[in-house]
């Protein structure tokens, strides 16, 4: 997440808006599972922030849910000053094959 926060921040200082990165402490140090996935999609949802905010800013969080002796589950969270998608789209944000448009409507791939 480090090297995630560099380097987006450094596009937030070419764009003139604020950028934070926080890890809470309790996130441990060392997890194993897909992190190119992980990277992907929070690089997806950073990315379309930065499209999408002119002014303002953008601030990823991090943080431990839950965890167990085999398992954790982790919080990520991107808030923007962007233009925002409707409450109605929320439940299609992760869908697989769609994608936003720049008014914020979902549409199928053809």
């Amino acid at each position: 997440m480090e090297n995630f926060g560099i380097f987006y921040s450094l596009r937030a200082k070419e764009k003139r808006i604020s950028y934070g990165c926080e890890i809470s402490p309790d996130v441990p140090n060392h997890l194993r599972g897909d992190v190119g996935r992980l990277r992907q999609i929070l690089s997806n949802l950073v990315g379309n922030a930065f499209k999408f905010t002119q002014k303002g800013g953008i601030r990823v969080s991090a943080s431990l849910e839950s965890s167990s002796d085999s398992d954790i589950r982790l919080r990520a969270s991107v808030r923007d000053s962007g233009i925002g998608i409707s409450k109605e789209k929320h439940g299609t944000l992760f869908d697989k094959f769609g994608f936003w448009t720049l008014v914020g409507e979902h549409r199928d791939k053809d």
